[in-house]
């Protein structure tokens, strides 16, 4: 007997993975429904949001929520590239919590309830216990955590939550690659496979579009692998049904949803900026991706097939095309920003153990590859633990008088980014002189990311629009803002909107050459705030540029307050 196999073979019991063989599947399980709750209670623990970056993208989710329970239908009511279930899940967290303020962490909840069965399937069927601990981990914070992947902990935000649902949703089903434990014999249907891989492409169609276009074409290209074939033709086939059953029993709006996802793909493009937007990406994510390289090197020493190589290069190749897409990439803060790494490192090193002897297995270089990928997926998991903790501490404490500290019923706005309040003023100079122009804009907004006001800043905007509308019988109708999100309808329970869009982002949402008509957008809205000092003033100087003239006709200026004007409809 070797040195080394003298070594493992003189190993405690309770070091042996065989002497937690036949307990895996309860601690799997056991693992995945404690981390789960644990996560959650410390998310819903305040009974409330705390926001320090992204306020204005959150009442988008929160103006959408206000929207379903109003009787609105996504896109058949109101224009959004994003999937009914994006507005569906804040709906429910606001109709459970019965607060503007409980709605987000109560859909994150919701979707963790509903993920979780899918993840402690694939973690009893497919993975080892020491991985099931590391990606289950990283997976649920992903879910939970209230913070975007790439961005500090201290910048606390349930703003484009979605991306974070489809991120788990897309590892979980790169996941169901890995051959089950326990082979199903080829004269027999895997219906949990089936099921979870179903379950998975419907989130993502009706979450956010081109996460499912990357499940269907991984799907597709496992229709033509003998050994996934039966199970990717069969989740396939199942989708599309359900989504046809969908659309004719309850949605109706499928060709409405297509169209806008075509009307916002025209608006910023396949590939935003470029191929060199990718490399750039890959650049900035260099130290990841060499320890995925690593990993899957030390994997692949004695051989690996090449159907694997060219679905690990194909998660991390969507991986790097769905970020380049994100706003995410724009923030240039932190390299853990592609996803799919950590489910493609663990499906390396399941894959090698599959190939090898339990006796060739001994010499044992993926208890390396075991460690490195806890090195891979660490700085995001402390990351995202790190924001979930400051969520509940801020959410619980009171704000001490030094804190700049807004609030919005029960919606906390705290503020971390720091910068020269001179640029903040001269902005709302320019502004308010009606001299602004791009160029000087982006001048001035160079020290805050995708903000021209500080967070707080835009609560005090808000409230003062509130009180504006408010103040005037004739501001009474329903409310349409130039600027990236609407917080009026939903802040005071207004009837919104029908035939307008959910949120406006130039060269995301609409451009130039891709925008809705104003008399399709504007055929419902009796009154229109125009802000002075916008949170994004790109966005609010082109809708003014596009729809400036139509106002002009129909509209006419009734009332003026600090930050706004408002328009109402003359004819």
């Amino acid at each position: 007997m070797t040195d080394a196999a003298s070594v493992l073979a003189r190993r405690p019991s309770f070091l042996k993975a065989s002497a937690y063989a036949g307990y895996e599947p309860a601690l799997s399980i056991g693992f995945v429904a404690v981390a789960v709750v644990l996560a959650c209670l410390v998310l819903a623990l305040p009974g409330r949001s705390v926001l320090t970056i992204y306020t204005q993208d959150v009442m988008v989710y929160l103006d959408g929520a206000h929207r379903l329970l109003s009787g609105e239908v996504p896109n058949r009511d109101f224009h959004t590239p994003l999937g009914p279930l994006a507005y569906v899940l804040p709906a429910i967290g606001l109709h459970v919590s019965g607060t503007l303020g409980g709605a987000m962490p109560a859909a994150t909840v919701a979707f963790a309830v509903l993920v979780a069965p899918i993840l402690a399937y694939v973690c009893v069927s497919r993975l080892p216990l020491a991985l099931t601990f590391v990606v289950s981990s990283y997976l649920i914070l992903l879910a939970v955590a209230p913070n975007n992947p790439g961005e500090p902990g201290g910048l606390i935000s349930y703003a484009m939550f979605y991306n974070r649902f489809c991120w788990v949703a897309l590892s979980l089903l790169f996941l169901l690659y890995i051959p089950p434990k326990k082979a199903v014999p080829s004269r027999r249907w895997n219906v949990p496979d089936i099921v979870c891989g179903t379950a998975l492409l419907l989130v993502m169609f009706y979450m956010k579009v081109s996460y499912a276009a990357v499940g269907v074409f991984f799907m597709a290209c496992l229709c033509l692998y003998p050994r996934t074939s039966r199970f990717a033709v069969s989740a396939l086939a199942l989708s599309i049904l359900l989504i046809a059953g969908i659309e004719l029993a309850v949605w109706h709006s499928t060709l409405a949803y297509v169209a806008d996802i075509a009307l916002a793909a025209k608006a910023s493009s396949l590939v935003r900026e470029g191929i060199s937007s990718l490399f750039r990406a890959a650049i900035m994510n260099i130290q990841a991706l060499l320890l995925f390289l690593l990993i899957v090197g030390i994997c692949s020493w004695k051989g690996a097939r090449r159907a694997d190589l060219l679905a690990y290069a194909f998660m991390v190749g969507s991986g790097l095309v769905i970020l380049n897409q994100n706003f995410e990439l724009i923030q240039n803060y932190q390299s853990f920003e592609v996803i799919t790494l950590v489910p493609a490192a663990a499906i390396s090193i399941c894959m090698a153990r599959r190939r090898e002897s339990r006796a060739e297995l001994r010499g044992n270089p993926y208890l390396a590859a075991g460690v490195l990928i806890f090195v891979l997926a660490a700085p995001y998991m402390i990351n995202a633990g790190y924001a979930l903790v400051m969520h509940a501490r801020y959410g619980l404490a009171s704000a001490k008088a030094s804190d700049e500290v807004e609030s919005l019923g029960n919606i906390v706005v705290r503020e971390k980014i720091v910068g020269d309040l001179t640029d903040a003023d001269g902005l709302r100079a320019l502004y308010r002189q009606g001299s602004a122009d791009l160029q000087q804009i982006g001048v001035l907004r160079t020290l805050r990311p995708r903000q021209n006001i500080y967070q707080t800043e835009y609560v005090r905007t808000v409230r003062d629009g509130m009180d504006l509308l408010a103040s005037d019988p004739n501001l009474a109708g329903k409310v349409l803002v130039l600027d990236l999100s609407n917080p009026f309808s939903a802040l005071l329970n207004r009837d919104p909107p029908r035939g307008d869009s959910s949120w406006f982002h130039y060269q995301r949402t609409f451009s130039e050459q891709a925008n809705l008509p104003p008399d399709t957008l504007f055929a419902d809205v009796s009154v229109v705030m125009e802000p002075k000092d916008p949170v994004d003033a790109t966005t609010s100087q082109k809708l003014i540029s596009l729809y400036g003239r139509y106002l002009q006709s129909n509209y006419v200026q009734v009332a003026e307050s600090t930050y706004w004007r408002a328009l109402v409809r003359t004819r």
